[in-house]
């Protein structure tokens, strides 16, 4: 479903943006293609995307089906963060996942009772 035809269906967010870059659209004095560039990137930080023809005429207003193989890619995608921040959250999880383990094993140490299941 093309969004543009039915936008009183899409998030306000979403509704919002578009409505912004329709009224700079309008302006004669920008440059219609970076106007559409910069839609299309205002949408894709809310998970939105379109296209736009050579006329610069915005289509296909559509959520991104975005598939994500791992955490880090969803990180990358989605969230906008750079291989550096994914590789320092990766850490900090393995160091909080080993304070866990830790936790665990001294929880079931000291109380017999003390059942762990993943």
């Amino acid at each position: 479903m093309d969004y543009f035809e039915h936008l009183d269906k899409a998030p306000q967010q979403v509704q919002d943006i578009v409505n912004h870059f329709g009224d700079k659209l309008e302006d004669c004095d920008l440059d219609e293609y970076q106007v559409c560039y910069d839609l299309v990137q205002a949408l894709e930080k809310v998970g939105w995307t379109c296209e736009y023809y050579l006329d610069a005429c915005p289509y296909d207003l559509k959520r991104i089906d975005v598939t994500c193989t791992t955490e880090a890619e969803f990180q990358t995608k989605m969230l906008g963060l750079n291989q550096s921040q994914v590789i320092a959250i990766e850490e900090r999880d393995m160091e909080l996942s080993d304070e866990l383990e830790i936790q665990i094993n001294e929880l079931s140490k000291n109380n017999p009772n003390f059942i762990y299941t993943e």
